[in-house]
């Protein structure tokens, strides 16, 4: 399974040495839902290697919001596991992924 379209989504990952308030996520969300109507918002609360967990503000596939965990960590972390785990809401979602002269390319894993 892979995209061919572009997904507004907007990813939040946290110090991963702070503590966050239990209403922090709640109040965030409707604070860049009002900013961003037609944008996902996603909260990635957990991250190490080959590994995130992703709590998505508003229903989205879990898939897309996978995918664009995967790219983050891989493009701006410096991830390169593969698979990539993300778990959207309970759901496991494993993605491998490439980058070509066209851009990023996701699929899903078994």
């Amino acid at each position: 399974m892979g995209l061919d379209e572009t997904y507004e989504l907007h990813l939040l990952i946290p110090d991963p040495f702070a503590q966050l308030d239990a209403g922090i996520p709640e109040d965030l969300a409707k604070e860049l839902s009002a900013r961003f109507p037609s944008g996902r918002i996603c909260l990635v609360l957990e991250e190490r290697q080959g590994f995130a967990l992703a709590n998505p503000f508003r229903a989205a596939d879990p898939f897309r919001i996978a995918a664009a965990v995967a790219v983050m960590k891989t493009a701006c972390s410096w991830d390169e596991s593969d698979p990539i785990v993300v778990v959207v809401r309970e759901v496991t979602v494993r993605v491998s992924l490439a980058f070509d002269e066209t851009g990023w390319r996701v699929w899903q894993v078994a």
